[in-house]
């Protein structure tokens, strides 16, 4: 039996203030300072301060809680399997390169949120705060976005096909790759959220969150935020309204392309990568679809058949292997570059929790709409996190961030615990 909450809980603002946070700073980083966002082998203080306030603001007062999560024993030993193998590849390393012990709690710091969102789906105050402040934080981030755009279009009378680094915000940060793709998760959440939020006030900022998204690749050009907008904001859409719902969201996107499409002074970005899919046919579809990634995916599957076991121990290929001639920091894809850097026990590991996670869907999609029945709000965080968890998943490419920004990683994480969370509590009913 699930415990019962006490009537009108008080609110968890440490929770709250994180859920505001996060979706924030995925936006800024300080010139001349220690970046949130910066290349750990170009500044390995980059990550201390950011990393510090982490641990003392949310692991202190519930580390013992999260060390006994997940309580299944398959998702906690994955989870488990995985952090220490890694810890101990980056402190092998790190003897002779103490940059690997960075690039371990790199990668091992999003992780964390896997039983915190386990831990907050027992205490079912704690997830209101941290919900609330979630949605208020994404729309704060779209807002902003929005905002830039407005601000480049009165400025210069259009924008250069993509919003990219802003000139009036000198510590405003690349929009091209993860920071939109983070955005959209939030943003595609938010709106799970709203659309089955008992509060009418609530439910009516759907259509905010509907219609902000669209906006996100279009500003940006980023081709993954397309495919996870124009798959994730039609479902959630007719699953809230039903047909016109889903009519009205098509029709507002269209109006937006339009009227962006109308002022920028030439092609946008998303446009020009769309028709370059269909204006090189001796290319293969791979080639088309990833350009020069196709090249630097191909080299890290030769050092993946240099480092089969091990991998390259949690160091970037131009320490590790410097002959191989690889100088990309990345290769674009999150499982390859998992078992490039630590191997297929690394992989397997990762691979193992995503099954955990997942393999209640048929159960939890069964749920919407609820049958004659009010479900639990860690059953509506579990709804909500469905779509973005699996569109982020699809598209590899920008699930690398535990590489480099541990922050804007800790949302798909997030949201994967979401999942996780209600899978073990549906198996256990």
């Amino acid at each position: 039996m699930h415990m019962m909450e006490v009537p009108n809980p008080k609110p968890s603002w440490r929770d709250f203030g994180l859920g505001l946070a996060l979706p924030l700073p995925l936006f800024f980083q300080a010139d001349a300072l220690p970046s949130l966002y910066q290349d750990p082998w170009d500044a390995p203080e980059g990550l201390g301060l950011p990393l510090a306030a982490f641990a003392v603001g949310l692991l202190a007062p519930d580390w013992r809680q999260l060390l006994s999560l997940p309580r299944a024993p398959g998702p906690r030993l994955a989870l488990q399997c995985f952090v220490l193998w890694v810890l101990g590849l980056a402190a092998w390393s790190a003897w002779g390169q103490p940059v690997a012990g960075l690039h371990g709690l790199q990668w091992t710091a999003p992780w964390v949120m896997v039983p915190y969102a386990c831990l907050l789906a027992e205490k079912e105050s704690r997830l209101r705060s941290l919900l609330t402040g979630l949605v208020l934080g994404t729309g704060c981030g779209l807002l902003l976005l929005l905002g830039l755009g407005c601000w480049e279009l009165a400025a210069t009378a259009g924008f250069p096909g993509r919003i990219t680094q802003n000139r009036f915000f000198p510590g405003m940060y690349q929009l091209y790759n993860y920071v939109p793709v983070s955005l959209v998760l939030f943003g595609l959440f938010a709106a799970g959220i709203c659309a089955r939020a008992p509060s009418r006030h609530w439910q009516r900022w759907t259509w905010f969150f509907l219609l902000a998204l669209p906006c996100v690749p279009l500003l940006t050009g980023v081709r993954g935020c397309a495919w996870m907008v124009s798959l994730g904001a039609p479902w959630i859409a007719w699953r809230w309204g039903g047909w016109k719902s889903l009519a009205a969201w098509g029709v507002g996107t269209l109006a937006l392309w339009a009227g962006i499409h109308r002022w920028s002074p030439q092609p946008l970005v998303l446009e020009q990568k769309t028709l370059a899919l269909w204006q090189q046919p001796e290319l293969d579809w791979p080639t088309r679809i990833l350009g020069q990634r196709a090249e630097i995916m191909h080299q890290y599957f030769g050092l993946v058949q240099q480092h089969p076991w091990l991998g390259l121990r949690l160091l970037p290929p131009a320490l590790a292997e410097p002959a191989s001639g690889v100088v990309a920091k990345g290769a674009h894809n999150f499982y390859l570059d998992t078992l490039a850097w630590a191997g297929p026990l690394a992989l397997a590991s990762f691979l193992a929790l995503v099954f955990f996670a997942l393999r209640s869907l048929p159960k939890l999609f069964s749920l919407f709409p609820p049958q004659g029945r009010e479900l639990r709000l860690s059953a509506h965080a579990a709804l909500a996190a469905a779509p973005p968890v699996l569109l982020l998943l699809s598209i590899s490419s920008n699930l690398r961030t535990p590489l480099r920004e541990p922050l804007s990683a800790l949302c798909g994480f997030l949201l994967l615990g979401f999942l996780l969370a209600w899978a073990e509590n549906s198996r256990r009913d």
